[in-house]
């Protein structure tokens, strides 16, 4: 299914994307950071960040130029493991892969876009959520 999913999202970015700007921010003759600009307005940046062509960032902006989305493999082991939701006040939730297995098992709520609103756990790595903490609201 998920390899499905790819396939549709790749087979379907080129009737939506205007442009594709390719960058090579080394001087290696192998672009590292594209700039996707999108019909609708929104963008999205993609960097290799430690050349070794592995994509370990992803930005999307929506299109007054805000922030909506980003991922990033800051372990640099392939695997993107943090991401990152944005809504109309700012940062929403942020997902994290902490043992580097691909699947995420932290989850943080955040509500103005920098108060921790709840987090959740998988701390034995099954799947399941076995630990959550709620925090005072608004």
């Amino acid at each position: 299914m998920k390899n499905i999913l790819y396939l549709l999202f790749f087979l379907s970015t080129p009737l939506v994307c205007q442009a594709v700007s390719a960058y090579d921010t080394n001087d290696d003759g192998e672009a590292d950071k594209w700039i996707e600009d999108f019909a609708d307005g929104h963008m999205k940046i993609t960097v290799d960040s430690d050349y070794n062509g592995v994509v370990d960032r992803v930005i999307r902006f929506d299109s007054e130029g805000r922030t909506d989305y980003e991922e990033y493999d800051f372990d640099l082991d392939g695997l993107i493991d943090t991401y990152y939701f944005y809504g109309e006040e700012g940062l929403e939730r942020q997902e994290i892969d902490s043992n580097g297995d691909g699947k995420i098992d932290i989850w943080v709520h955040l509500y103005k876009g920098m108060f921790m609103k709840s987090y959740e756990r998988d701390t034995d790595f099954d799947g399941i959520v076995d630990q959550k903490k709620e925090y005072g609201s608004e």
